[in-house]
């Protein structure tokens, strides 16, 4: 009978180690994916709660839960790799760094959704992969490949298409109002912040930092300047008045957040920044379809191919990615997610 089974025994073992070898291969894409996922769905939650919280309130519920999941998380994995991360100098103040570049991105983005449009400030956001292209040159020595240039060209075009933003396809008269360059400004500032801290982020993976640790000195950052910023501008008001359904869903916006952000964070310490922020485009097609399924929202046609050509951008730039370079290995051979790995278990 053993006899019998050893053919079967074989398949499965064979069946097991195939897949395994796969998830090695794509861990950092799935990652990236699932992040554009959780953040789509948090911007979603978001929108709803918009009519209701100022932006700067719904940007401190964000980084308060950012703060308590992350610390969380740390706690009950290990306190001890917090020191990881602040035995050197060097690398607690580029922690320090990163978090406060997160942070002061994320409200010159808020800022521009208020000075422009939230068409104009997201596609300008967007054309994130071309920093993240020239940071990986400048500080990881990365090399700029041909397919690289081509893919973040479509994706920002794709953007443009899905996002339509006024700039380019209408004259407003606010193209003359000192505000409006403002914001078109702070959405620049935003999408090379966005780039900066992906390569920061996989710099840190290079010496072995948990994409933990970072979100907890992020969070830190975000927290006290939103604290700052409620405080400043008097956003404290109506907090108190929420109905449970709000609750509920700023809660579930800064959860998804946070769940964004930790995979985004593990997906750029596995593959190359610049081919994670060209994935995370696909940001923009999942909120673009989530609206249209779960809130009912119309567009024109010119959408609808640009959410396609974003999902193809995606597809041809995973196809051609240098696989060599994927991963990120230390001296011994071992790579980053193994380390992260095993901090967290």
């Amino acid at each position: 009978m053993a006899t019998e089974r050893a053919p079967e025994e074989s398949f499965t073992v064979n069946k097991i180690l195939c897949l395994k070898e796969t998830w090695d291969e794509y861990r950092g894409i799935a990652y990236a994916v699932a992040s554009a996922i959780s953040f789509s769905i948090s911007d979603l939650l978001i929108y709803e709660s918009s009519n209701i919280s100022h932006p700067l309130i719904i940007y401190l519920w964000i980084s308060a839960w950012m703060f308590i999941l992350s610390t969380a998380f740390l706690l009950v994995k290990r306190p001890y790799i917090l020191y990881t991360g602040t035995n050197s100098i060097k690398l607690l103040l580029t922690l320090t760094l990163n978090g406060l570049m997160v942070a002061t991105g994320d409200v010159a983005l808020t800022v521009a959704y208020v000075f422009t449009s939230p068409g104009d400030a997201v596609s300008i956001n967007y054309t994130a992969p071309i920093y993240a292209g020239i940071f990986s040159v400048i500080l990881l020595r990365d090399r700029c490949r041909v397919w690289d240039i081509i893919f973040i060209i479509l994706s920002v075009i794709d953007v443009f298409l899905v996002v339509k933003p006024t700039i380019i396809f209408d004259k407003p008269l606010a193209d003359t109002d000192v505000s409006y360059s403002i914001g078109i400004g702070l959405a620049i500032f935003s999408a090379i912040m966005t780039g900066a801290t992906y390569v920061i982020g996989s710099y840190l993976g290079k010496n072995d930092i948990s994409p933990l640790i970072v979100l907890f000195f992020t969070a830190l950052a975000e927290v006290a300047i939103s604290i700052t910023l409620c405080t400043s501008f008097q956003q404290w008001g109506n907090i108190t008045d929420y109905s449970v359904l709000q609750v509920f869903k700023l809660t579930s916006g800064g959860v998804f957040w946070f769940l964004g952000s930790l995979l985004v964070f593990t997906a750029v310490q596995i593959e190359r920044p610049t081919f994670i922020t060209i994935v995370m485009t696909s940001e923009t097609f999942l909120v673009f379809l989530g609206g249209f399924v779960f809130l009912g929202l119309t567009t024109l046609w010119s959408k609808y191919l640009g959410a396609a050509l974003i999902v193809v951008d995606c597809i041809g730039s995973t196809a051609v990615r240098d696989r060599n370079t994927s991963s990120h290995t230390t001296a011994d051979g071992q790579g980053d997610e193994e380390l992260l790995l095993e901090d967290q278990n």
